[in-house]
């Protein structure tokens, strides 16, 4: 996929076409997204690049600072899974496991490509990547917060019963933070499930999983 192909997906999912180019450019200039021409020769953006658009847009940063800020974000370390309250009232002795172990950036690549899989439950996708409801990166006191949100149904694996879903949070921070009450938060944006769809439907099938099913 072109970059100016996956701009325009990022325009199909509801973001400024106009504000996504300028963040791409600099991206680019700033060694963060593949550099190279137009037309037959221009680089393949694949679902790291497209990963960093969707942060370099929920970074809530000008536009020119978007290199410094993406990566800042990128970095961003997981932390245990947790339950909200109303959950675990439920389950107060559950402590759910680590959904995610790569950095921010990596996970949000891994999301996109079990998506592009032809058919992600026969290909190693976890069940709950259906189950995905969004993105939202927090800026609390100039700390940022990202936290990807999850509806899972334990039954299979935790036996909780087939009718009960539980919402699980993962958190993400930079090396060293806690992650503290959102006191003083400034900005919060997320991306929703659909927003991760429609990219990862304009990135296509992954070659190696076109390869297995033939």
């Amino acid at each position: 996929m072109t970059l100016e192909k996956l701009i325009s997906s990022f325009g199909q999912a509801g973001f400024a076409r106009a504000d996504v180019r300028l963040r791409a450019r600099y991206l680019r200039e700033g060694g963060l997204l593949p550099m190279g021409g137009r037309g037959r020769g221009a680089p393949h953006m694949d679902s790291t690049a497209a990963a960093r658009l969707v942060l370099a847009i929920l970074a809530n940063t000008s536009q020119t600072t978007s290199p410094p800020a993406v990566q800042r974000l990128s970095a961003m370390e997981p932390r245990p899974a947790e339950l909200p309250a109303y959950s675990r009232r439920d389950f107060p002795d559950w402590t759910p496991p680590p959904l995610f172990t790569a950095d921010l950036l990596g996970s949000l690549a891994q999301l996109l490509d079990w998506w592009r899989l032809p058919d992600p439950t026969l290909s190693g996708a976890p069940s709950w990547s259906e189950d995905f409801h969004g993105l939202t990166v927090t800026w609390a006191n100039g700390t940022p917060v990202a936290t990807i949100e999850l509806v899972l149904n334990p039954v299979h694996i935790w036996g909780a019963g087939p009718d009960r879903l539980l919402t699980v949070q993962q958190k993400f921070a930079e090396p060293g933070e806690q992650i503290g009450d959102k006191v003083g938060v400034w900005f919060s944006a997320t991306a929703h499930k659909e927003v991760f769809l429609v990219i990862a439907q304009a990135l296509g099938q992954l070659k190696h999983a076109e390869e297995d099913r033939e």
